[in-house]
């Protein structure tokens, strides 16, 4: 049995970052919207507020990785293009939890037999569409945490 207690910290931040399109090398100054989670916890009640100082610090780290994220899930309003890296890895980190559902069901209905493999298919068909939905959605609502300022392309500066 766990004895103590667990603090959680939400942390939101604002960047301001710059938008580099490795295609059509369209550059601007954005402003990006970063949110994130972090949990610290103190054993036995026991450093109550190193724990509380964790979570917020780790909240804060997520909140300006996530900002990462959403710069490099983002298409270009140029082009339209995205980082294919950027976007796989997102929809991957969105839809781990339903791949572990995913795996735990199929191993649970192995138990059983193949008396149940056509539920069995049809709710990991269920959950993998799901996934997929989660992650797209993610990918999706990025757009929307991210603002262009007025386009400035350092070679036109220069010459």
């Amino acid at each position: 049995m766990y004895v103590g207690n667990r603090h959680v910290a939400v942390a939101t931040t604002t960047e301001e970052l710059v938008f580099d399109c490795p295609k059509c090398n369209y550059y601007a100054h954005v402003t990006v919207v970063g949110m994130g989670e972090g949990v610290g916890v103190s054993p036995y009640m026991m450093r109550e507020q190193a724990a509380a100082t964790e979570a917020v610090d780790a909240a804060e780290s997520a909140a300006f990785a996530d900002t990462m994220v959403v710069i490099g899930i983002t298409p270009c309003p140029k082009c339209a293009h995205r980082s294919r890296g950027a976007v796989a890895r997102s929809m991957l980190k969105q839809s781990m939890p339903v791949w572990g559902f995913v795996i735990g069901l199929a191993l649970v209905m192995a138990m059983f037999g193949k008396t149940l493999l056509l539920p069995l298919a049809i709710a990991i068909a269920f959950f993998i569409l799901l996934g997929v939905f989660l992650a797209a959605r993610q990918v999706s609502l990025a757009t929307r945490r991210i603002r262009f300022h007025e386009k400035t392309n350092p070679a036109a500066a220069d010459g």
